[in-house]
């Protein structure tokens, strides 16, 4: 189910919950400052999301450089040894 689904599924909820009750907003009102507030939660919640997997795979990159370089370095050190054998 769509996040969007979900969302409307909510503010349905929340519509018939304020029906026959004394109110200065009118259902449609609640479900539209509703409609709103959600898709801003569910906006930050992906933002954030996404912010913790770039910090995350950004960790990943670093050791995976770091890996590459001393790596190489280590080739460099085997070349130097074999032509030293020579």
């Amino acid at each position: 189910m769509s996040v969007e689904k979900k969302i409307e599924e909510m503010v349905l909820k929340y519509i018939l919950a304020a029906e026959g009750k004394a109110r200065i907003m009118s259902p449609q009102d609640i479900g539209k400052l509703t409609r709103e507030a959600m898709h801003k939660g569910a906006m930050l919640g992906y933002d954030a999301g996404m912010q913790m997997a770039r910090r995350s795979h950004g960790k990943e990159l670093e050791v995976a450089e770091l890996t590459v370089k001393e790596l190489t370095e280590r080739v460099k050190e085997l070349e130097m040894q074999m032509i030293a054998q020579q």
